[in-house]
């Protein structure tokens, strides 16, 4: 018997603090597409970012389809 890995959309809601991880999960690329890309973020002491998952909505659907 295969092990199946779970694939559902994960929905967040608006006021979710995310981790870099959590995000590149979420949109499906990987840790360092998600720092790449200019995503608003939080910059919190030490070298620690986390991400709003209403901001990173907002910011993605204001961007032009491709």
């Amino acid at each position: 018997m295969s092990e199946q890995t779970d694939i559902r959309p994960v929905a967040y809601p608006p006021e979710t603090i995310l981790t870099t991880e959590q995000v590149a999960r979420w949109l499906q690329v990987s840790e360092r597409t998600v720092k790449a890309w200019p995503l608003p973020r939080l910059k919190l002491p030490g070298s620690t970012v986390r991400f709003s998952a209403g901001q990173v909505l907002a910011y993605l659907e204001g961007r032009p389809a491709a």
